[in-house]
């Protein structure tokens, strides 16, 4: 598992975010990105949120060619469910990759991540 701090982790982070970028803009490979995300977050809404409160987190979540999820690591606040990280694998394996997304992502594994979390406080009235 891969265990980024500071620069290192603002440059996976940047380098995901590129790749996404161009992976946008293929419309098989857009939607293969929508259905992975809608999968992990319908998972990870199951959560009762309310008994960690202000837990703000980034999931790193490696996704294979074949469909497997690889490493899911957290990054941020580390008040999360115990077993958040099981939910993420548990929703693999995903259907393979979209022909053309090899080539934009360039590696092995795709880089996902999620900005995730909960907070108690309200949001200001508006």
């Amino acid at each position: 598992m891969p265990h980024l701090k500071g620069d290192s982790l603002r440059a996976d982070k940047w380098e995901a975010l590129k790749i996404d970028r161009h992976l946008q803009e293929v419309p098989e490979c857009r939607d293969y990105m929508h259905e992975v995300l809608k999968a992990i977050v319908t998972k990870t809404d199951a959560w009762d949120y309310s008994k960690y409160p202000e837990a703000k987190f980034d999931v790193r979540v490696e996704i294979y060619q074949d469909g497997r999820i690889g490493n899911v690591a957290i990054y941020g606040d580390t008040n999360i469910p115990p077993n958040y990280i099981q939910a993420i694998k548990d929703c693999s394996p995903f259907p393979k990759w979209p022909d053309k997304m090899r080539a934009i992502v360039g590696q092995e594994f795709w880089v996902m991540y999620i900005n995730s979390g909960y907070s108690s406080t309200p949001p200001p009235p508006g």
